[in-house]
């Protein structure tokens, strides 16, 4: 689950420096010649599609539910059709509209344009991912007041939700067969790989982690501890600290890392000061570039170049050549970002 208080605080934060910004968590897909960006925006509730090519604005939300909510932007499936996301909504008649505990899942076809539901419950559902052939898909339930790791079939006609562990930040590796996880970021602090064929679990490593971004290849994944950045390595079961936290304040920390999918970069955020920097770490050269005040940013999935929301807008920085150009010419405020690509 995107921790919920991470948002507010940055978004606390981020209010502070302009009244003029616009709320948004964008998701984006390249194309073999633009770019598709979905984001959400917070303070009014939509998702929109950001098509680089025709510069369109598309609202995928306004007509999926008829009552109070806010929309969150979670995941492409790995072929870039298909956008996961879910609504946090109360029922028409509920006494408090602005307090919604339900959130429901929905799959948002970039082909057909067609919106279906996942998930139907009175709890909180978030955090969906698909497999890599779309055919499961593995999210987090909140229906015992605490977070669990369930999957629900998407081809078969036996929709049953099937439980998986407690847990967070859950994500399939490329066979379809694993799931990688964190358990309880807040008590007990340890990342699990799951085996779905034989429901047997593994303990990776006992440190206390946010979500992690794994390597195209599955060899490595990073991920925030409780003092600065990791990398953990698959292949001999080990982490080590590449990024530790300037520990200057109490709110000087990097958050949100995530790894190119060659492995070669790290890309995070800086919360230090009344504005969040975006960094991009070099595995090979151990140093680091400063992108400046982003809210959010992530790679393109051929790993050329980074997209990234600033206060002007939305911005697309090749790695290689170091050049900078604005996709969306205006003032944007975010949490997070992910990127496919369509096959």
């Amino acid at each position: 689950m995107k921790m919920k208080w991470y948002k507010y605080f940055l978004l606390f934060i981020l209010v502070l420096s302009s009244c003029k910004e616009k709320s948004t968590e964008p998701i984006v897909t390249s194309f073999p010649s633009n770019y598709v960006i979905a984001y959400d925006t917070p303070g009014i509730g939509n998702i929109y599609l950001y098509n680089s090519l025709t510069k369109s604005l598309v609202n995928i939300t306004s007509n999926v539910v008829d009552t109070f909510y806010y929309a969150y932007v979670s995941s492409f499936s790995d072929d870039g059709h298909e956008l996961l996301f879910t609504l946090d909504y109360r029922k028409r008649g509920a006494e408090d509209l602005l307090l919604c505990d339900r959130d429901d899942i929905f799959s948002y076809n970039l082909i057909t344009g067609q919106t279906i539901r996942i998930t139907d419950t009175e709890f909180r559902e978030t955090n969906p991912k698909y497999s890599k052939d779309k055919k499961t898909i593995v999210y987090q339930s909140f229906e015992k007041g605490y977070s669990e790791i369930y999957i629900i079939k998407q081809d078969s006609d036996n929709k049953i939700p099937v439980f998986i562990d407690t847990g967070w930040y859950p994500t399939f590796l490329s066979d379809d067969n694993q799931i990688l996880y964190s358990s309880n970021p807040n008590y007990s602090p340890e990342f699990y790989l799951y085996n779905i064929k034989d429901r047997t679990k593994e303990k990776l490593i006992n440190i206390n982690g946010s979500e992690p971004s794994v390597s195209t290849d599955n060899k490595i994944f990073v991920f925030k501890g409780s003092d600065g950045i990791y990398k953990y390595d698959f292949a001999t079961r080990t982490a080590t600290l590449l990024v530790p936290d300037p520990n200057t304040t109490g709110f000087d920390i990097n958050l949100n890392p995530k790894i190119s999918g060659d492995a070669k970069y790290i890309l995070y955020i800086n919360t230090l000061g009344p504005m969040s920097h975006a960094y991009l770490y070099s595995f090979e050269n151990k140093n680091k570039i400063d992108m400046g005040i982003v809210f959010v940013g992530d790679f393109t999935k051929d790993s050329k170049n980074v997209v990234s929301l600033q206060r002007d807008g939305m911005h697309l920085y090749n790695i290689y050549s170091q050049k900078d150009s604005v996709l969306l010419p205006y003032q944007i405020l975010s949490f997070d970002m992910a990127v496919s690509s369509i096959k």
